[in-house]
């Protein structure tokens, strides 16, 4: 299975951009907790979810819950195949508003990436040092919708 074409791009951007908002921390909230559904540990999606073992090793790495019209309401993604879920996605009329990823595998989530139409980036955030706190966030034209 292909990576989301979105996180190959958004993991790209978040590379090569260079620091363009660096900023006192106490501008930016504290730990933001996870939604009630989101787990790093593929045993907890049950059977409200559709699973996938993408890579045949017998554990979980891909969830999807759909709501009755069949569209994506939440996906989850084991993207580095390391046991644990990394890439969570976020769904409104079946179009991606969030993205939120664990990009160094502590079972955190270290990036927050918010879109528009599902297709453009408004802005994203990011705990660059891993200590739970945002340090970073660029904002694209335009208020999010």
């Amino acid at each position: 299975m292909k990576p989301h074409p979105v996180c190959v791009l958004l993991l790209g951007l978040l590379v090569s951009v260079p620091l363009l908002a660096g900023a006192d921390k106490a501008e930016f909230p504290d730990r933001r907790p996870l939604s009630s559904w989101q787990s790093f540990d593929p045993k907890d999606y049950g059977e409200d979810w559709l699973t996938l073992d993408r890579n045949g090793d017998g554990s979980t790495d891909y969830a999807v819950m759909v709501n009755d019209r069949g569209h994506k309401v939440r996906e989850v993604m084991d993207f580095n195949h390391d046991g644990f879920m990394d890439n969570f996605y976020f769904y409104s009329n079946n179009v991606l508003q969030r993205q939120e990823i664990d990009t160094n595998g502590d079972q955190r989530i270290d990036v927050w990436i918010y879109l528009r139409r599902g297709v453009y980036i408004t802005m994203w955030e990011r705990d660059r040092t891993h200590d739970g706190v945002i340090d970073e966030r660029v904002v694209y034209g335009g208020a999010q919708d």
